[in-house]
């Protein structure tokens, strides 16, 4: 029976350093997105999102002593 030396958490973090060297890579070849003629592909011509106001606040409500 083999059994294995690697702890599961060390088996995980050099399974994400893998990863994380591919996708690097990956993106490295992939390079910047692509223009069209010569603009961002998404334009910037969005209407702007509302902004949240927040309600006024509260006035302390006051205690009656009986």
């Amino acid at each position: 029976m083999d059994v294995s030396t690697t702890s599961p958490d060390d088996a995980l973090k050099k399974r994400y350093a893998e990863l994380a060297e591919k996708t690097a890579t990956a993106i490295a070849n992939e390079g910047p997105p692509p223009n069209i003629n010569d603009r961002p592909v998404i334009p910037n011509s969005l209407p702007a999102l509302p902004r949240y106001e927040p309600p006024p606040p509260r006035r302390p409500q006051r205690l009656r002593h009986m």
